[in-house]
């Protein structure tokens, strides 16, 4: 099924195989009914063949990138361990570092009041940005506010952040390395796909894959406007990604097929458009 859902699309992917152990799963559970309509969901992960897979698996054109991204590694224990020497090497590279994080279920088993690792030797001061949900900010800072995890995340020394929070507001920040300084604030989801479920309630599906889309938006919004020369707009950035994420709430499942390529993209333009407008940020 993996294979099967990679050839539908443009990515090329280079998949380990490892005969004596079984695929990585996760069984996600969702329950649309909860907050209020928002939905919520509730999951199973099995490790398998991930354990199999780390940092000695990635070619040295993997660096060859402009922009880096770790996304999940957490599923992933050995990467995971070894995450602050990839982001290094990355940033060595002159690599654009973006981390996205997940519940980390074995971290959490390990302990469930320690802070969650993000690498055996903390990976911040090589991330331009980071993306996470609230309770990853919590239990990665050991605090119990969102706001002392952003101020903790601040210490540690990352580029930037945004956590994310489900239907509530962002809450974001940026140090001005690569993102333009952004002192800790707020940004909502997006209104325009409120409106459009909430005018239409047959259009929500789930709210699977919306960490992940919202992350794949981060990334289109740093692609685009990597070339300018100038700091990033961390606006812009927040609007794809809400954009993006959002949308994912209008569909089954994580993962939007294309019938032709920018299909999705062109259902993205006008949610992204509509959230710079309210945000004043029109390009």
């Amino acid at each position: 099924m993996v294979r099967a859902t990679i050839a539908k699309t443009p990515l090329q992917a280079k998949l380990k195989t490892v005969p004596t152990m079984s695929t990585p799963t996760t069984e996600v559970f969702d329950d649309p009914s909860m907050r209020g309509g928002k939905g919520e969901r509730s999951f199973i992960n099995t490790i398998g063949a991930a354990y199999a897979f780390d940092a000695t698996d990635l070619p040295p054109s993997f660096y060859d990138s402009d922009i880096v991204l770790l996304g999940g590694t957490a599923l992933v224990p050995n990467l995971h361990d070894q995450q602050h020497e990839i982001v290094k090497k990355a940033k060595e590279k002159g690599c654009v570092t973006v981390v996205g994080t997940v519940y980390d279920f074995r971290n959490e088993k390990a302990s469930s009041t320690g802070r969650w690792p993000l690498g055996s030797t903390p990976s911040y001061p090589f991330i331009d940005i980071l993306v996470c949900d609230e309770q990853e900010a919590l239990r990665l800072t050991g605090t119990s506010r969102v706001e002392d995890a952003a101020k903790q995340l601040i210490a540690f020394g990352v580029g930037a952040f945004i956590i994310t929070r489900g239907a509530l507001p962002m809450l974001l920040w940026s140090s001005g390395k690569l993102i333009e300084p952004t002192p800790l604030s707020t940004l909502p989801v997006s209104a325009y796909l409120d409106t459009l479920m909430q005018k239409d309630p047959s259009l929500r599906k789930d709210t699977t894959g919306c960490g992940d889309n919202f992350l794949g938006g981060v990334l289109v919004s740093i692609a685009k406007q990597l070339g300018s020369g100038a700091p990033l707009s961390m606006v812009d950035i927040c609007a794809w990604g809400a954009a993006s994420g959002g949308y994912t709430c209008t569909y089954h499942g994580g993962t939007y097929l294309e019938n032709k390529r920018g299909e999705k993209a062109a259902h993205l333009l006008p949610v992204v458009q509509a959230y710079l407008r309210d945000a004043g940020a029109e390009r």
